[in-house]
């Protein structure tokens, strides 16, 4: 089964994608990064075979992690990211 890692799934962009993947692509395990639990809650209410990792983008050790047993790696996050935004 091929993995996806998904960083960014709460966004529009990443949401999107997720929302697609999840309708076309059955088959695929995806494990979507939210970086609060009311998001991670909202993706699995609405996709409850997606698994879902709280962490941000300075959440190193979650993003190598999740990342080493991922095949394919969705960046989606924001880029104008910063730990003080929340």
């Amino acid at each position: 089964m091929t993995k996806v890692f998904i960083l960014g799934a709460t966004g529009y962009l990443g949401g999107t994608i997720l929302n697609r993947l999840v309708a076309t692509r059955p088959t695929l395990s995806i494990t979507a990064m939210a970086r609060i639990q009311d998001k991670a809650n909202l993706i699995t209410a609405a996709y409850p075979s997606v698994r879902t990792v709280i962490a941000d983008l300075d959440s190193s050790d979650i993003i190598i992690s999740e990342s080493s047993i991922a095949d394919i790696i969705i960046t989606a996050a924001d880029c104008n990211f910063g730990q003080s935004l929340g």
